[in-house]
């Protein structure tokens, strides 16, 4: 802090961030005005150690993602007012930005979506999960995750074991979990990510998996815990071969 006394003794207070001398090099990328099909928008590309602006890029709508991968809802504190509450959510690609307006006189509770037995993804408020019959052998993405669960009163985001935020995630694994979030962005329910026949936990379906419902058939885990239902393909609370067989047929045929 540099203080300042002028003649008439007044002290004034100057913050001045100080950084070691260095030549400025582009390393930090912000989106300031996102493009639409109507209009252009631009980032700025900045010093990564002092923050001056180097450059200026002209971003179109073509810059845009066919496929945005969105983080959590995100209450944008500058943009709400008395009566409302103003949440976004970005792309971590290209920083396509969605912004929803809740009344917080509504104020709506948050809640788990309700999830019908056939539904691919299933909550388990025993052991606080939520199962997910993933649609291709290859990984169930985020973004579809994401989009089924969340709702215009229920907002989701997706968190590493640590709860530190995650909004480049690709695809589910058990190494996430589902945090649910009031109106004001505060967690009000956890939920951890199991993938139904995924006993490696690294968010795909193989043959390796196949071997470990096999086994499992054999070993006979305990009944109602997660490495039961997990095994349990075919949800008749029994495991046997025919819980192998049905995963083996999806790898190949992509069909449950």
């Amino acid at each position: 802090i540099l203080h300042v006394t002028d003649s008439l003794g007044n002290v004034y207070e100057y913050v001045i961030d100080v950084v070691p001398a260095h030549e400025c090099c582009e390393d930090k990328r912000e989106v300031i005005l996102t493009p639409t099909k109507d209009n252009d928008g631009f980032a700025v590309y900045c010093c990564g150690v002092c923050g001056e602006a180097m450059r200026v890029e002209t971003l179109e709508s073509e810059d845009l993602c066919s496929n945005h991968t969105l983080g959590g809802w995100i209450k944008n504190d500058s943009e709400s007012v008395e009566g409302y509450n103003v949440y976004e959510r970005k792309c971590s690609e290209c920083e396509h930005s969605e912004l929803r307006i809740v009344s917080t006189e509504t104020n709506p509770a948050p809640a788990v979506p309700e999830l019908t037995k056939d539904s691919k993804y299933t909550v388990n408020e025993e052991y606080d999960v939520i199962f997910v019959a993933m649609s291709t052998a290859n990984g169930e993405s985020t973004s579809s995750f994401m989009s089924n669960i969340a709702t215009n009163e229920v907002y989701v985001q997706i968190v590493d074991k640590s709860g530190a935020l995650q909004t480049s995630v690709s695809r589910l694994t058990s190494d996430y979990s589902v945090q649910i979030l009031d109106e004001d962005g505060n967690v009000t329910k956890t939920y951890g990510i199991v993938i139904l026949g995924d006993h490696d936990n690294n968010g795909r379906l193989t043959f390796s998996d196949v071997s470990a419902i096999e086994t499992a058939a054999v070993s006979k885990p305990k009944k109602g815990t997660v490495d039961f239902v997990k095994a349990d393909i075919d949800g008749n609370e029994r495991l046997s071969m025919s819980d192998a067989s049905l995963l083996e047929v999806f790898i190949v045929s992509g069909t449950w």
